[in-house]
């Protein structure tokens, strides 16, 4: 990696943000995109927070040069394309965002020497260079791993759009989230420990979500295997599994398009009974009880995926 930009990005996490004329911080700024962002929901209103977020994140690029703050500011940019995205009816649309969601989390991962995501680019050899130069500057790394999960969401829903793009592509996604589950960064406990973390669980463990996935939609005779996608999905969803207070497993994941995702792919290996209980069990969670749901699971999605799990149980 070039050393002048290995030292930009390490300085950048210890300088402050820079104040505008106004005396409003980037960082502040970045915040106020944030709060807009987290406002999104999937009606008409939500999804104007979330054009409202993007144009505001855009707007930030020109405002600083700070190689972290340019990192933050555009995977908020990636993410608000992925959501526009998902929540736009026209095909057309829907392809030209998360292009562009795929684009920007590039410019990401340029800063860490990665020019493309091909197979033949994100090698173990690669996984094993970046652990050793980064996995210190945890914050670093986190930034690494959201930009691949954007990568590979904006590819995934773009392949919706095209599929023989999403067949020669395929390949490539899957070693994305694969890759991902080889990248760590060291955590500190309370006693001072030290153990290093992987990214494998990132997004509900989407690293095994998305690939089971895949192996759901994509035909039989072009290399998809509902045998393996229910092996990918069970573990995406084994590995989320909720728990009550008491710390008694509950029969759903915490990540509602595991539970989703899972029980599509049982129903289609004849488990319908399982996929029953699991949607019965995950439809009937309180959305926002903080003892089985963390902060990281969004409650919109959530209440989304629950709605759809009360769909599919009224047709089962």
């Amino acid at each position: 990696m070039n050393l002048f930009l290995t030292a930009l990005l390490s300085t950048s996490l210890m300088i402050s943000a820079k104040a505008h004329a106004d005396g409003v911080t980037i960082d502040q700024l970045k915040a106020q995109a944030d709060a807009e962002y987290a406002q999104r929901d999937y009606t008409p209103a939500g999804v104007a927070h979330a054009q409202t977020a993007l144009t505001q994140y855009q707007g930030l690029l020109t405002k600083t040069t700070d190689a972290v703050q340019l990192a933050q500011i555009n995977l908020g940019v990636a993410k608000s394309y992925y959501f526009m995205g998902d929540n736009s009816t026209d095909k057309a649309t829907q392809k030209q965002l998360f292009a562009q969601g795929m684009a920007t989390a590039d410019l990401v991962l340029k800063n860490y020497g990665i020019n493309d995501t091909s197979v033949a680019t994100l090698t173990d050899a690669l996984a094993q260079s970046l652990n050793a130069a980064n996995s210190a500057n945890k914050a670093k790394m986190d930034l690494l791993a959201e930009a691949l999960y954007q990568k590979a969401a904006n590819l995934g829903q773009w392949g919706q759009t095209d599929v023989v793009g999403a067949l020669t592509r395929w390949p490539e996604l899957r070693n994305i989230m694969d890759f991902i589950t080889k990248l760590n960064s060291a955590s500190t406990d309370s006693t001072g420990k030290v153990t290093m973390v992987s990214y494998k669980s990132i997004h509900g463990f989407a690293s095994y979500r998305v690939v089971g996935r895949g192996y759901f939609v994509i035909p039989g005779l072009l290399g998809g295997d509902k045998t393996k996608s229910e092996k990918y999905l069970g573990l995406a969803f084994t590995s989320s599994q909720a728990v009550d207070a008491s710390g008694k497993a509950l029969n759903f994941s915490t990540d509602g398009y595991n539970n989703i995702d899972y029980t599509d792919t049982l129903r289609a290996n004849g488990k319908a009974a399982q996929a029953k209980a699991i949607l019965t069990a995950f439809a009937a969670a309180n959305p926002k009880d903080a003892k089985i749901f963390s902060a990281q699971d969004e409650v919109i999605d959530i209440v989304r995926t629950q709605k759809e799990a009360r769909d599919i149980l009224n047709k089962m």
